[in-house]
């Protein structure tokens, strides 16, 4: 067989697996596809988490590292988003009259309330504001909503109303901008 291809008949065997350079090529195409499908936000370390958990493959992350900047790949940077609040006036605050005491002597006695987002699919958001009766930690009025709104808020608080009509609790918030605003 030697003869035949022209090699020496002295000559060890040669491998007949894939060559070195093959690893890479096919370590690129991995990563360039990743790139892709993640529309290029990962970075060289991302990337490397994402070969070892989803494809099982392992590589260094200098290996990693140095083909992202060979194939001229650019992670998407994200800023931080900046949180803006006004400062709220003294006059919409009420005072702390529980006063860290979460411990109710009757059922609607004390009130918690707050509001809640949860991200769900491709970028959806819901929001949940719930009333927690203090004595029996049970649920009395929820309300679900696509808008974080004060209107969100009242709805909850209606159906706590209507569910105990004679209740007259002490309401405890986390302050936030639909229990500071003026409507409330």
């Amino acid at each position: 067989m030697k003869r035949i291809i022209g090699l020496c008949t002295s000559s060890a065997p040669q491998r007949t697996s894939v060559g070195p350079g093959s690893i890479a090529k096919r370590l690129a195409h991995l990563i360039v596809e990743i790139y892709q499908n993640q529309r290029g936000v990962p970075g060289y370390r991302q990337m490397q988490m994402i070969l070892e958990r989803r494809y099982g493959v392992r590589y260094h992350l200098k290996r990693v590292h140095r083909l992202i900047q060979i194939l001229d790949l650019c992670s998407v940077c994200r800023r931080k988003k900046r949180i803006r609040r006004k400062k709220i006036s003294a006059e919409y605050l009420a005072e702390n009259i529980l006063n860290r005491s979460f411990t109710a002597q009757g059922p609607n006695e004390k009130w918690l309330t707050g509001v809640t987002e949860f991200k769900y699919g491709m970028g959806g958001k819901v929001y949940l504001c719930a009333i927690l009766d203090l004595y029996g930690r049970n649920i009395t009025g929820f309300a679900l909503g696509q808008g974080n709104h004060i209107a969100l808020v009242f709805e909850a608080f209606e159906q706590a109303f209507q569910r105990y009509p004679d209740a007259r609790p002490l309401v405890h918030s986390d302050r936030g901008t639909q229990y500071t605003s003026r409507a409330f």
